[in-house]
């Protein structure tokens, strides 16, 4: 890179840093620094996980359709190494369609027709970080004709390795922050908000009496939520729920999406909804 180029990287890498906030208000600072450092019509920052394939998705404006087309993305994602996200493909580098396709066939695949074409999109370039079993994705889409040039690839792979410190901090942060009941939704958003109540209160100590007691519910109720949680738990005992929360930590943790709509999210076997 020349040294105007440098320069601005480094504007960026300063400004990045000076993000303080938890995961919360991630997306919108990474919105704002790297639609500053890259000409782009919009940017797309997501969590993908890789065991469950569970995704949340945000974008720095909102988009028509958001949740169909996420819909349709999770369904064809897997016809190229482009959308299927492998971090074993994509490594420490930022990847754009010409890295996969002649442009004809980049506008011939199905993804890009019912995904991107009905926004207009001709370029997009993007970058995998592994995070635990999460991967952070940022995908730069540009409605333009002129293609992304080698001196934005570069800008956006000098600050990739400051992203992905970046959001780990804010993670960290949030999980310092959280309650024992926000740690368990953190930890395991699968769990039902009563299924997280009974949940914190084993952590806690608590027995079926003082749960029933405490949330004003039944015992039969507290059994049946304790049951259903321990079977998405994969766990048995009260000692192994505990462990389940008190052997996490903020490494791996998913990203939340601040504004429902702009946002998408995904979960295997589960309607579409809106992100939270």
């Amino acid at each position: 890179m020349d040294s105007a180029a440098c320069r601005r990287a480094q504007e960026a890498i300063v400004w990045l840093h000076e993000f303080e906030g938890t995961v919360e208000g991630f997306a919108g600072h990474v919105f704002a620094v790297l639609g500053w450092l890259v000409e782009v019509t919009y940017i797309e920052c997501g969590c993908l996980n890789r065991r469950t394939g569970a995704c949340r998705s945000s974008t720095s404006i909102p988009l028509e359709n958001g949740e169909e087309r996420g819909e349709i993305y999770m369904r064809l994602k897997n016809c190229s190494p482009l959308f299927s996200l492998d971090p074993d493909v994509w490594g420490e580098r930022v990847l754009g369609n010409r890295d996969f396709f002649t442009d004809r066939e980049y506008r011939s695949l199905p993804l890009y027709r019912e995904v991107l074409l009905p926004g207009g999109i001709q370029h997009e370039l993007g970058m995998v970080i592994p995070d635990g079993e999460w991967l952070l994705v940022l995908g730069f889409f540009r409605t333009e004709a002129r293609p992304y040039t080698e001196r934005e690839r570069q800008l956006l792979e000098v600050v990739r390795p400051h992203l992905g410190r970046v959001f780990r901090l804010a993670q960290l942060r949030a999980w310092e922050s959280a309650s024992p009941a926000e740690k368990i939704r953190l930890i395991h958003p699968q769990l039902t908000a009563r299924q997280r109540q009974v949940l914190a209160g084993i952590c806690e100590g608590m027995g079926n009496r003082e749960l029933s007691d405490a949330l004003g519910i039944s015992l039969e109720s507290v059994r049946t939520h304790r049951k259903a949680a321990f079977a998405r738990l994969g766990v048995r005992t009260p000692v192994e729920a505990v462990m389940s929360v008190a052997g996490s930590g903020a490494a791996g943790l998913p990203l939340p999406m601040p504004d429902g709509n702009r946002g998408w999210s995904w979960s295997p076997g589960r309607r579409l909804r809106g992100a939270p």
